[in-house]
């Protein structure tokens, strides 16, 4: 029998993408995301009963402007 404190969490490999386009000396845009092929992994955990998932996948655009 395996004691709770020999608990290990599976191994886990996410990807991120990230890319900008800048339009104009002043104006970018961005695009940023992250866990690109939701994967469903675990991050972090307290014992095998308390498990705490991973982000899924999440989009982020962005605009830039400088004066």
């Amino acid at each position: 029998m395996v004691g709770l404190d020999a608990y290990e969490l599976p191994a886990y490999t996410t990807a991120r993408l990230m890319a900008y386009w800048k339009s104009s000396q002043n104006l970018r845009f961005s695009l940023d995301v992250e866990n690109l092929f939701d994967e469903t992994y675990y991050a972090s955990s307290y014992d095998m009963y308390w498990v705490t998932p991973g982000t899924p996948r999440t989009i982020m655009l962005g605009i830039q402007m400088r004066f």
